[in-house]
C-alpha cells in the first residue's frame, strides 16, 4: 500500500496498462457460477417432496434464473482482474461488487508464495502471493498463467524467486544425476 501521507503517483490506480488474465481464469469463474446455480436448483428441488409440489418447480426455475445472473457476475469478476508493474509499484486489481486495487511498493515485497490447486494445475494457472511485512501480509494475484505469474514476480522483484524455480524439461530429457534405462 502507499505510505501514509505520500502523494500518489499518476496513474497508479488506473486500469489502463494492466495485464489481463488468461481465458482459463474466465472459465474457472463461469464454472463456479454454473455449479452454484445447479446446486441451488437441486437443493430446492430436493426439498420439494417434503415442502410441497411448488418447490420442485421453483427449484428449477431458480436455477434457470440464477445461471445467467451468476455468469454475468463471473464475467465481471474476470474483466476486473489485472496486474502489472508500474515504476516502483506492483498494481493488482480484482473484485466484482467492490472493485479493489492494491498498490504495493516493490521494495516492500519480501517474498513470494506460489500455490496451485489441482484445478489450477489442469488449467495451467497459479495463485501468486506477494508477501510483505505490512498491511495484510500477503496480497494474492489469483488465476494467472504460470509463465505470466513467474515473469511478473521476476519483473517486480528481480532474482527473488529465481533460485526456487526449475525450468521445465521436455518429456524424456534426463535431469542431472539421473541415468537412462532401456
Amino acid at each position: 500500500m502507499l505510505p501514509a501521507g505520500a502523494p500518489p503517483e499518476e496513474g497508479l490506480l488506473d486500469r489502463a496498462g494492466l495485464a489481463p488474465h488468461p481465458r482459463a481464469a474466465l472459465r474457472r469463474r463461469i464454472n463456479r457460477a454454473l455449479i452454484t446455480a445447479v446446486l441451488a436448483a437441486a437443493v430446492l428441488a430436493g426439498l420439494g417432496p417434503w415442502l410441497g409440489h411448488p418447490f420442485v418447480t421453483t427449484g428449477w426455475i431458480t436455477g434457470l434464473l440464477l445461471a445467467p445472473v451468476l455468469s454475468a457476475f463471473a464475467y465481471d469478476a474476470y474483466r476486473n482482474l489485472g496486474h502489472g508493474v508500474r515504476g516502483r509499484y506492483l498494481a493488482i486489481m480484482y473484485g466484482t461488487f467492490a472493485r479493489r486495487t492494491v498498490v504495493l511498493r516493490r521494495d516492500g515485497i519480501i517474498g513470494w508464495t506460489v500455490t496451485r490447486s489441482p484445478f489450477q494445475r489442469r488449467a495451467g494457472l497459479l495463485t501468486l502471493g506477494a508477501t510483505t511485512a505490512a498491511g495484510d501480509g500477503i496480497y494474492r494475484i489469483r488465476d494467472v498463467s504460470v509463465d505470466q505469474g513467474l515473469a511478473l514476480a521476476e519483473a517486480a522483484v528481480p532474482r527473488l524467486l529465481a533460485p526456487f524455480v526449475e525450468p521445465e524439461r521436455p518429456p524424456g530429457v534426463a535431469t542431472e544425476g539421473s541415468e537412462w534405462h532401456s
